[in-house]
C-alpha cells in the first residue's frame, strides 16, 4: 500500500499490508517490483529523493479509460506546495517541499492525450511562477482547455495569469478558506491578503478571463453562524464560477489534528477508520458554535450557493464565466452537476 494516508500512518497501515511505500513512489517502485519478482519483499520501501525535480512515469491510460472516470485527461506538472497550511494535508505529506517535472515531460504526456480538455491535478500549480510561465509558453500552440488548482498569490502577476489564459486556462481553483483575517492567521495563511484583498485578487484573475472555484473551510475557533452567512454571500456578489463549502476536517499528521487532540475535541478518536463516519457528521467541537450548528450550515450554504437564482447571477459575469462558448459551457456542466449533488440530493 501507498499514498498519502499511508506516509502520514505507516504503523497504521502495516497492519493491513505486507509491504508499504512512504512518500513518492516513482523512484522505488522499479525496487518494489524486483524485490516481488525475487520474493524478497522488505516491510517498508522510503522515498529518499528530496530534490526538486518529480521524475515522470507515462500513466498506463488505457487501464482506467474503460471504467468511465471523468475526466479522463488528467496530467501532473508538479507536486507538493511550498505553504505548510494548519489543515492541509499536503503540507502533512511533503513538508513544504514541491517538486515540478520538466517541461519536456509534460509536453510528451499532453502530446498522448486524446482531445483538447484536461484537468491539471496538481496541488498548487502556481508554486513556481517563473516555471509556469515558460510550461505556458509551450503548450499555447495545442489549442487545450484546461482546469487547475492553485494560490491565490497568481493574482499578483500579470504575466502568469497573460499566459495562463493563452495557454487555456479555462478555470483555477483558489483555497480562500476563509474571510476572517483571525481565521486564516489560526491556518497559517495570512500570506493570502498581504499584498490584495481578496477582492481584487479574483478581479485580476477574472480580467484574464479566468473563471474562479472558490474553496472555503468553516469551523475554525475563530468562526461563528454569522461567518458562515458572510461566505457565502462574498462567493455569490463575487460571481464564482463555482464554491466548495466543507466544515475543517481534522485529518491525521496535520497539525489541527494535533491541536485538537491535545485539548481534547476529537468526537472521534479515529473518524476515518469509524464504519458509522460520513462527510457531513461532525468530527470535532468547534470554539464558536455546536458542532450539529456547524454540519447544517455547511449544507445550507452549498444549497444557497447552487440555488437556481443565485446560480444566474454568476453566470452573468462577461469577463469569465461568459467570456466564451468555452467558459459558458464548463459553467453550466460543472453548476448543473455541483446543484444536482448538493440541492437534489439534500432535498
Amino acid at each position: 500500500m501507498g499514498g498519502v494516508q499511508c506516509s502520514i500512518l505507516p504503523d497504521e497501515t502495516l497492519c493491513h499490508a505486507d509491504a508499504i511505500v512512504l512518500g513518492d513512489a516513482e523512484s522505488v517502485w522499479p525496487q518494489v517490483l524486483k524485490d516481488f519478482s525475487d520474493g524478497q519483499m522488505k516491510k517498508v520501501y522510503r522515498d529518499e529523493q528530496a530534490t526538486k525535480t518529480l521524475v515522470h512515469v507515462p500513466p498506463r491510460r488505457d487501464i482506467f479509460r474503460k471504467y468511465k472516470y471523468f475526466p479522463n485527461n488528467v496530467i501532473e506538472t508538479g507536486r507538493g506546495c511550498p505553504h505548510t497550511c494548519d489543515f492541509c494535508t499536503v503540507a502533512a505529506m511533503h513538508g513544504g517541499l514541491y517538486k515540478k517535472k520538466s517541461i519536456p515531460d509534460v509536453v510528451r504526456d499532453i502530446e498522448s492525450l486524446s482531445g483538447k480538455d484536461l484537468y491539471i491535478a496538481d496541488d498548487n500549480f502556481v508554486a513556481n511562477q517563473k516555471y509556469v510561465i515558460e510550461l505556458c509558453k509551450a503548450i499555447a500552440p495545442y489549442g487545450l482547455h484546461w482546469v487547475v488548482e492553485g494560490s491565490i498569490l497568481m493574482a499578483r502577476n500579470p504575466e502568469l495569469m497573460r499566459w495562463m489564459a493563452k495557454a487555456g486556462c479555462v478555470c483555477i481553483l483558489n483555497g480562500f478558506e476563509s474571510l476572517n483575517p483571525e481565521t486564516l492567521k489560526l491556518m497559517g495563511k495570512s500570506w493570502t491578503q498581504t499584498v490584495r484583498t481578496y477582492e481584487e485578487s479574483i478581479r485580476a484573475i477574472r480580467d484574464h478571463g479566468i473563471s474562479i472555484y472558490g474553496s472555503f473551510v468553516l469551523g475554525y475557533d475563530t468562526d461563528t453562524a454569522d461567518d458562515i452567512e458572510r461566505t457565502v454571500e462574498f462567493a455569490i456578489e463575487q460571481k464564482l464560477a463555482l464554491a466548495s463549502f466543507n466544515q475543517v476536517i481534522p485529518f491525521p499528521g496535520t497539525n489541527l489534528y494535533r491541536r485538537l487532540e491535545a485539548e481534547k475535541r476529537l468526537l472521534y478518536d479515529k473518524w476515518w477508520l469509524d464504519p458509522d463516519y460520513f462527510m457531513e457528521k461532525p468530527i470535532f467541537k468547534p470554539g464558536r458554535m455546536a458542532p450539529e450548528a456547524l454540519s447544517r450550515g455547511v449544507v445550507k450554504a452549498r444549497m444557497e450557493f447552487y440555488r437556481f437564482s443565485n446560480a444566474c447571477k454568476r453566470f452573468l459575469d462577461f469577463g469569465a464565466n461568459m467570456r466564451n462558448l468555452i467558459n459558458a459551457y464548463f459553467f453550466f456542466r460543472s453548476n448543473f452537476t455541483a446543484w444536482k449533488d448538493t440541492v437534489v440530493q439534500d432535498n
